[in-house]
Formats: C-alpha cells, sequence, structure tokens
C-alpha cells in the first residue's frame, strides 16, 4: 500500500510540477515573447493577426490591388483578468495579454499609394478553438 501511495505522490508532482510552471523559457528577459502555459504570445503571432483582420478589411472587389502593413513596435503588457465587458465584447478567456501596437497600413492602389498609421491598444488571449485571438481595446 505505502509502494503504491508514494508512485502516485511522484506522478503526481511530476504532472503538477510540468502543468504550473510560471514565466518564459528565458527568465523573463524576453519582451518580445509572453508565455501563457498554453503557447507563447509573440510578435510575429501579433503581427500575423493583425496583418490578417487588416487584409480582410481592406481587400475587395472595390479595395486596392494590395496592401501592406509595417510594424514600427509591439509592447506586451501584464496579463489581465477579463472584465464584465470584456466578455460581453467576445473574449472568452480567462486571462488576456494587452498588446500595444503601432504600425502604418500602405494600400497600393493602381496610380498611388496611401499609408495611414495607426497605434492600436489590444487584448490578446486564446480563443475557445486554442487559437490566438485579439479585440481591439474600447477607448475610456
Amino acid at each position: 500500500m505505502n509502494k503504491n501511495f508514494a508512485a502516485v505522490a511522484i506522478v503526481f508532482a511530476i504532472l503538477f510540477g510540468t502543468a504550473f510552471q510560471c514565466g518564459n523559457e528565458n527568465g523573463g528577459t524576453d519582451t518580445k515573447r509572453k508565455n501563457t502555459g498554453s503557447g507563447s504570445l509573440t510578435e510575429e503571432i501579433v503581427k500575423q493577426k493583425i496583418t490578417e483582420s487588416i487584409e480582410k478589411s481592406v481587400l475587395g472587389v472595390t479595395g486596392p490591388k494590395s496592401v501592406d502593413v509595417n510594424f514600427k513596435s509591439i509592447k506586451f503588457g501584464k496579463s489581465e483578468t477579463p472584465s464584465r465587458q470584456d466578455e460581453i465584447d467576445g473574449i472568452r478567456s480567462d486571462i488576456y495579454y494587452p498588446v500595444r501596437v503601432k504600425y502604418t497600413i500602405v494600400r497600393h492602389w493602381n496610380d498611388s499609394d496611401q499609408e495611414e498609421e495607426r497605434y492600436e491598444d489590444c487584448k490578446f488571449f486564446i480563443d475557445s478553438f486554442g487559437e490566438w485571438a485579439y479585440r481591439f481595446q474600447r477607448a475610456g
């Protein structure tokens, strides 16, 4: 009986120790990566998600022939717990990561280019499908 108890205790210690590891792989000094336990939120993920969203909203039948998104800065904030308003806005996660992004959208028309500079605060979270998603932060 004691051997079984000891074996179960060791298994639980290993499982819980692995499940509750904190911090990122670089000792907490990497500002380009935010460790979430479900995968790391990186600058590349932020760029990919925002670029996909802009391309979907800008390109179309009457839109420009192409669009470029040039990122100037990406800053990660401390993780936060969603408020009731966040849940109403679609953040269905136990935690989200504030991200401040500065970027330029360049729309390429047939005869000219149009630039638009944006500064946005976003809330990144893991959605119910286990994928990264985000919402723009409401002003005020």
